[in-house]
Protein backbone atom coordinates (compact mmCIF):
# COMPACT_ATOMS: atom_id res chain seq x y z
CA UNK A 1 0.00 0.00 0.00
CA UNK A 2 2.71 2.65 1.11
CA UNK A 3 4.41 1.64 -2.54
CA UNK A 4 1.58 1.74 -4.19
CA UNK A 5 1.17 5.69 -2.61
CA UNK A 6 4.65 6.47 -3.03
CA UNK A 7 4.26 5.48 -6.53
CA UNK A 8 1.32 7.87 -7.52
CA UNK A 9 3.13 10.68 -5.30
CA UNK A 10 6.23 10.44 -7.45
CA UNK A 11 4.22 9.97 -10.77
CA UNK A 12 1.75 12.78 -10.15
CA UNK A 13 4.82 15.02 -9.37
CA UNK A 14 7.18 13.82 -12.36
CA UNK A 15 3.67 14.62 -14.29
CA UNK A 16 3.40 18.14 -12.80
CA UNK A 17 6.71 18.84 -13.26
CA UNK A 18 6.55 18.02 -17.27
CA UNK A 19 2.95 19.84 -17.57
CA UNK A 20 4.63 22.67 -16.16
CA UNK A 21 7.27 23.06 -18.35
CA UNK A 22 5.64 21.94 -21.54
CA UNK A 23 2.00 23.18 -21.31
CA UNK A 24 1.18 26.97 -20.78
CA UNK A 25 -1.94 26.70 -19.22
CA UNK A 26 -2.65 25.45 -15.44
CA UNK A 27 -3.55 21.97 -14.76
CA UNK A 28 -6.40 20.40 -12.34
CA UNK A 29 -3.56 18.49 -10.65
CA UNK A 30 -1.66 22.09 -10.27
CA UNK A 31 -4.76 23.58 -8.87
CA UNK A 32 -5.49 20.63 -6.05
CA UNK A 33 -2.09 20.16 -5.02
CA UNK A 34 -1.42 24.00 -4.03
CA UNK A 35 -4.95 23.36 -2.95
CA UNK A 36 -3.42 20.24 -0.69
CA UNK A 37 -0.45 22.25 0.24
CA UNK A 38 -2.11 25.40 1.65
CA UNK A 39 -5.45 23.81 2.77
CA UNK A 40 -4.54 20.27 3.86
CA UNK A 41 -7.90 19.73 6.21
CA UNK A 42 -9.92 20.73 3.21
CA UNK A 43 -11.03 17.29 1.68
CA UNK A 44 -13.90 19.03 -0.32
CA UNK A 45 -13.35 21.63 -3.39
CA UNK A 46 -16.06 23.46 -5.04
CA UNK A 47 -15.13 24.29 -8.95
CA UNK A 48 -16.97 26.98 -10.89
CA UNK A 49 -16.99 25.90 -14.11
CA UNK A 50 -18.49 27.48 -17.87
CA UNK A 51 -20.90 24.59 -19.15
CA UNK A 52 -19.82 24.60 -22.06
CA UNK A 53 -15.80 23.14 -20.57
CA UNK A 54 -17.71 20.76 -18.61
CA UNK A 55 -17.48 18.01 -21.07
CA UNK A 56 -13.74 18.76 -22.04
CA UNK A 57 -12.73 19.30 -18.44
CA UNK A 58 -15.09 17.07 -16.07
CA UNK A 59 -12.15 13.35 -16.59
CA UNK A 60 -9.56 15.99 -15.36
CA UNK A 61 -11.06 17.18 -12.35
CA UNK A 62 -12.10 13.86 -11.56
CA UNK A 63 -8.88 12.38 -11.99
CA UNK A 64 -6.96 15.14 -10.15
CA UNK A 65 -9.79 14.92 -7.22
CA UNK A 66 -8.75 11.09 -6.96
CA UNK A 67 -5.25 11.62 -7.39
CA UNK A 68 -5.29 13.96 -3.98
CA UNK A 69 -8.38 11.99 -2.28
CA UNK A 70 -10.38 14.82 -2.53
CA UNK A 71 -14.42 15.46 -3.37
CA UNK A 72 -14.83 18.04 -5.54
CA UNK A 73 -18.53 20.03 -6.37
CA UNK A 74 -19.05 21.43 -9.72
CA UNK A 75 -20.61 24.80 -9.97
CA UNK A 76 -21.88 25.00 -13.89
CA UNK A 77 -22.33 28.41 -14.98
CA UNK A 78 -24.08 29.52 -18.50
CA UNK A 79 -24.67 33.22 -17.63
CA UNK A 80 -24.23 35.60 -14.37
CA UNK A 81 -27.37 34.75 -13.30
CA UNK A 82 -26.06 31.33 -12.82
CA UNK A 83 -22.83 32.55 -11.22
CA UNK A 84 -25.22 34.24 -8.68
CA UNK A 85 -27.84 31.50 -7.94
CA UNK A 86 -24.52 28.78 -7.99
CA UNK A 87 -22.72 31.44 -4.83
CA UNK A 88 -25.80 30.77 -3.16
CA UNK A 89 -25.12 27.11 -2.70
CA UNK A 90 -21.48 27.22 -1.93
CA UNK A 91 -20.85 26.76 1.70
CA UNK A 92 -19.28 29.38 3.66
CA UNK A 93 -15.68 29.35 4.75
CA UNK A 94 -14.53 26.89 2.07
CA UNK A 95 -12.32 26.77 -1.29
CA UNK A 96 -13.50 27.28 -4.82
CA UNK A 97 -11.26 27.11 -8.03
CA UNK A 98 -12.37 29.73 -10.79
CA UNK A 99 -12.04 28.15 -14.11
CA UNK A 100 -10.36 30.67 -16.39
CA UNK A 101 -13.06 31.70 -18.77
CA UNK A 102 -14.48 34.43 -20.53
CA UNK A 103 -17.75 34.37 -18.70
CA UNK A 104 -15.79 34.86 -14.95
CA UNK A 105 -13.79 37.23 -16.69
CA UNK A 106 -16.31 39.88 -17.17
CA UNK A 107 -15.30 42.26 -14.69
CA UNK A 108 -18.61 43.06 -13.34
CA UNK A 109 -19.16 38.98 -13.22
CA UNK A 110 -15.23 39.30 -11.51
CA UNK A 111 -16.87 41.72 -8.59
CA UNK A 112 -19.70 39.55 -8.39
CA UNK A 113 -17.58 36.58 -7.58
CA UNK A 114 -15.02 38.88 -5.19
CA UNK A 115 -17.97 40.58 -3.17
CA UNK A 116 -19.18 36.93 -2.66
CA UNK A 117 -15.88 35.47 -1.53
CA UNK A 118 -15.58 38.26 0.82
CA UNK A 119 -18.92 37.99 2.37
CA UNK A 120 -18.55 33.68 2.73
CA UNK A 121 -14.84 33.76 3.45
CA UNK A 122 -14.71 31.81 0.53
CA UNK A 123 -10.53 31.09 -0.61
CA UNK A 124 -10.25 31.69 -4.49
CA UNK A 125 -8.15 29.74 -5.96
CA UNK A 126 -7.73 30.89 -9.99
CA UNK A 127 -5.55 31.58 -12.88
CA UNK A 128 -6.23 34.76 -13.86
CA UNK A 129 -4.17 37.80 -12.86
CA UNK A 130 -6.64 40.03 -12.30
CA UNK A 131 -8.19 38.22 -9.82
CA UNK A 132 -5.13 37.70 -7.97
CA UNK A 133 -4.48 41.21 -8.22
CA UNK A 134 -8.02 42.38 -6.89
CA UNK A 135 -8.08 39.51 -3.86
CA UNK A 136 -8.64 36.01 -4.85
CA UNK A 137 -6.36 34.57 -1.96
CA UNK A 138 -4.51 31.86 -4.36
CA UNK A 139 -3.10 33.27 -8.30
CA UNK A 140 -0.97 30.06 -10.07
CA UNK A 141 0.44 32.32 -12.64
CA UNK A 142 2.65 31.93 -15.28
CA UNK A 143 5.90 34.44 -15.11
CA UNK A 144 7.42 36.17 -17.86
CA UNK A 145 9.69 33.08 -18.75
CA UNK A 146 6.97 30.59 -18.75
CA UNK A 147 7.52 29.20 -15.49
CA UNK A 148 4.22 28.75 -13.03
CA UNK A 149 4.07 30.40 -9.80
CA UNK A 150 1.85 30.63 -6.59
CA UNK A 151 0.99 33.86 -5.68
CA UNK A 152 -1.18 34.77 -2.30
CA UNK A 153 -3.08 37.39 -1.79
CA UNK A 154 -3.72 38.53 1.96
CA UNK A 155 -5.81 41.82 1.37
CA UNK A 156 -9.19 40.12 2.20
CA UNK A 157 -8.20 36.98 4.36
CA UNK A 158 -5.47 38.56 7.05
CA UNK A 159 -6.04 36.12 9.24
CA UNK A 160 -4.01 33.49 7.16
CA UNK A 161 -1.01 35.74 7.48
CA UNK A 162 0.23 33.41 10.20
CA UNK A 163 0.27 30.47 7.39
CA UNK A 164 2.34 31.61 5.06
CA UNK A 165 5.90 32.02 6.88
CA UNK A 166 9.17 31.93 4.83
CA UNK A 167 9.40 28.55 5.27
CA UNK A 168 6.02 27.33 4.49
CA UNK A 169 6.47 30.04 0.79
CA UNK A 170 9.62 28.00 0.48
CA UNK A 171 8.54 25.02 0.89
CA UNK A 172 4.78 25.11 -1.15
CA UNK A 173 6.54 27.82 -3.44
CA UNK A 174 5.21 31.07 -3.50
CA UNK A 175 6.91 33.72 -5.27
CA UNK A 176 5.27 36.65 -3.86
CA UNK A 177 2.60 37.24 -1.00
CA UNK A 178 0.51 40.33 -0.94
CA UNK A 179 -0.67 42.22 2.27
Amino acid sequence: MKLRRRFLWISSLIFLVVQGLMGQGVTWQQYFYVVNKIFPDSKEINVLLPQEEESAQKHAIARAATLFKMKVKIFLASDARSIGSNFKLIPENSVVIIYNAPLVNEKNTMLYILTQAKEKKLALITANREYSDAGALVGLLRDETGHLRVYVNLKYSPGLAAKFTPEFNQKIGVAQVLQ
